[in-house]
């Protein structure tokens, strides 16, 4: 199966997906269907929706194979989105990516350049044909030659546009919805794991929790003060993190804290034959479909029958509003790198507007005056984001730990 579906995925036309071959037939197919016909064995045909739900925090029968190959195509292969090691999960900001925008901030001007607690409300190109005008919840306005929105497809509904978005556009908004995810760690004294030579790593179908990862470098965030971001003194607290999805995020988040903390300690007691794991001193957990402004995660997935006819128009510009996000990258969708490259088609798109014998980023080419048919150019380093964002910003990017020991 998975060298079937390789085999898809070095045929897709990241740029483009309604160009790949049999790409309306992959489109109105969802991943469970493909696998039910592909597959040989009963165990690969359960087994491989829950590889589904582990990436993209959704049932495989709620997504289409052409999303699916176009999304492993963005992270190269699929065995590389599922690997740790020179693979999709291999490293972390030591102290938290969160560093990167908070630093940001701080050096853009946190307060007079970037405001924080003021969500768009209005975006409006009718009063003014050379300017945009963005009108926050609270009234504030502010007035540029052009604006560039980052966030979800799925969000676009929720602004008022003037005049009203194009309607292939805001068919995009109605047709694509977020992964459910629950993100845990719970906290322990010692890496009891390490200790027994684990590497901390778990996939368990029966759940609750679906994978873990070892996580010894976050320090712990007390229940009690997680409103305050408030850390324990210890420099190092070891913990296991670990991942609820897709209908298991849905049906757990329906029951309590308590109830969801005791079945992940029970079951790392299970699936590790360690009683060291029911005494741990914290867990931490965040529902990310909770939140207002992002709506789940890790990122927006099409319905089944409407990536072929919807992805085109995900980066066209609207009037001078341009698009960008992660859902609209041609490399690691999905992911920071993502964020980032399509952030720099973004700007690239303004600086051309504004000034048009201007260069573009040598990380894309552009194809006539379309802007948004994005052909990706190969990264001419490896790791040039983590380089950028480690001397721009003084962060230590670390790889992660647990492929060096023994897998559990």
């Amino acid at each position: 199966v998975m060298i079937k579906i390789e085999k898809l995925v070095r045929q897709m036309d990241v740029s483009q997906p309604s160009r790949t071959p049999n790409s309306l037939e992959l489109d109105n197919i969802s991943v469970f269907e493909w696998i039910q016909q592909a597959a040989t064995t009963h165990a690969v045909c359960a087994m491989f929706p829950r590889v589904v739900n582990t990436i993209l925090g959704k049932s495989s029968k709620e997504v289409s194979m052409l999303y699916f190959i176009w999304y492993a195509r963005n992270g190269d292969t699929l065995k590389r989105l599922m690997d740790v090691m020179n693979g999709a999960q291999e490293r972390k900001f030591v102290g938290g990516s969160a560093q990167i925008s908070q630093r940001m901030a701080e050096k853009i001007g946190l307060g007079s350049v970037v405001k924080l607690d003021s969500p768009v409300g209005i975006i409006d190109q009718d009063n003014d044909p050379n300017n945009v005008c963005v009108t926050c919840r609270d009234g504030t306005q502010y007035i540029a030659k052009h604006a560039i929105a980052a966030f979800p497809p799925s969000f676009y509904k929720h602004i008022q546009w003037k005049p009203e978005l194009p309607t292939e556009k805001l068919n995009v908004s109605h047709k694509y919805s977020m992964g459910h995810f629950i993100k845990t760690a719970m906290y322990y004294k010692t890496a009891w794991w390490r200790e027994k030579g684990l590497n901390g790593q778990i996939w368990d179908p029966e759940g609750p929790i679906l994978y873990t990862l070892d996580d010894c470098s976050s320090p712990c965030v007390p229940a009690s003060q997680q409103g305050d971001q408030a850390r324990c003194s210890s420099p190092e607290h070891p913990a296991l993190m670990g991942f609820l999805v897709a209908d298991d995020a849905k049906d757990w988040s329906k029951k309590t804290r308590l109830d969801r903390q005791n079945a992940i300690a029970l079951q790392y007691a299970k699936l590790f034959k360690c009683q060291e794991a029911l005494d741990y001193i914290e867990y931490v957990e965040h529902d990310w479909n909770a939140e207002e402004f992002i709506g789940g995660g890790c990122v927006d997935i099409p319905k089944i029958g409407s990536f072929a006819d919807t992805s085109v128009h995900l980066r066209c510009p609207f009037g001078k509003v341009h698009f960008a996000g992660t859902e609209l990258a041609c490399e690691w969708a999905g992911y920071m790198d993502g964020a980032i490259s399509s952030g720099e088609r973004a700007a690239d798109e303004v600086l051309r507007e504004l000034n048009p014998i201007c260069d573009a980023s040598p990380r894309h080419v552009t194809a006539g005056r379309n802007m948004h048919q994005i052909i990706p150019a190969k990264s001419a380093r490896p790791n040039a984001v983590e380089k950028v964002l480690a001397w721009a910003f003084d962060l230590c990017v670390s790889k992660s730990e647990g492929m060096r020991f023994k897998s559990s």
